[in-house]
């Protein structure tokens, strides 16, 4: 469910994920567009993980997660 909250922020856009994008150097336009995909694709991993779980998806979101979540500092 979580995923598919934070897919769901990711397909609105949510602005202040921009940040994260900085970080790597990642402009604006570029930013958007990424959003939108990286949305889509954590809400159709966790409706996977809802309907069919599939180990490769768990270790995809927890590897995902991980890395997003070692983000907020920098």
């Amino acid at each position: 469910m979580c995923f598919i909250g934070h897919g769901a922020f990711g397909i609105i856009t949510k602005q202040i994920w921009y940040n994260y994008f900085a970080v790597f150097g990642i402009g604006h336009d570029l930013a958007y567009k990424l959003i939108l995909l990286l949305g889509s694709f954590d809400k159709m991993l966790g409706i996977i993980m809802i309907v069919y779980p599939i180990r490769a998806v768990v270790l995809w979101l927890v590897i995902w997660g991980l890395v997003t979540a070692a983000q907020r500092p920098l």
